[in-house]
């Protein structure tokens, strides 16, 4: 049995509130997740991985083609207590095309 949390998914509801869904599912459910809006851009995109301990923290990510798809977070001062993170995307959002999931 999986320990992801089940929400009920309503295709029908408003795009702002299926985004809203799966932040909550993220965060009440203990996985990592990131959400961003780009300068200039309209809409937000999430990057959430299914994984509770999937982040990796303390090596830079690789950022090649050939790496994993994810988020890669490079704190202003890197220190013991602000190392380089890098979350695994299993799920990518992007509400400027809301109907695929990747």
């Amino acid at each position: 049995m999986s320990s992801l949390q089940r929400i009920s998914w309503k295709p029908d509801l408003p795009v702002k509130d299926r985004l809203r869904r799966l932040v909550a599912l993220a965060l009440t459910s203990g996985r990592p997740v990131a959400l961003w809006r780009l300068p200039n851009a309209m809409h937000p995109r999430l990057c959430l991985s299914l994984k509770v301990d999937a982040a990796f923290v303390g090596l830079p990510p690789a950022l090649e083609p050939t790496a994993p798809a994810g988020f890669a977070f490079f704190p202003f001062r890197d220190t013991d207590h602000n190392p380089p993170l890098f979350l695994p995307a299993d799920l990518f959002f992007d509400l400027a095309t809301p109907k695929k999931y990747r």
